[in-house]
């Protein structure tokens, strides 16, 4: 796979349930930069914006399931604009797919596969 490299924050990525961007991303990634920020990862939890009902049994998450696989950062695959991924709600412990993530916009300068 090859195309932009994916940075954080993940503004470009697209929420699968309401199509809102992501607002937020916990990352390991502390040793790879793009000019925009940090490298995109496959270990990367993506956060939704999304009203909960119950703020402590909710969540809405995504995470990466295709990543590149020639590109590495600290032995884990980086994602590029031809990666894909699935959001996730989580309400009382019990996990619901909500649809298939898929960045719209990279780096326009780094280039990964």
């Amino acid at each position: 796979m090859s195309g932009p490299t994916q940075f954080n924050p993940p503004f470009s990525v697209l929420d699968p349930k309401v199509g809102g961007p992501a607002i937020g991303v916990l990352t390991t990634n502390t040793r790879a930069f793009t000019g925009q920020g940090p490298m995109a990862t496959q270990s990367d939890q993506l956060l939704f914006a999304l009203p909960p009902p119950i703020p402590i049994l909710y969540q809405h998450m995504g995470m990466w399931t295709v990543a590149n696989r020639r590109t590495f950062v600290n032995g884990v695959p980086t994602v590029s604009s031809t990666s894909t991924g699935i959001g996730v709600e989580v309400f009382w412990g019990a996990p619901k797919i909500t649809g298939a993530i898929v960045p719209t916009v990279g780096a326009a300068r780094v280039h990964t596969r």
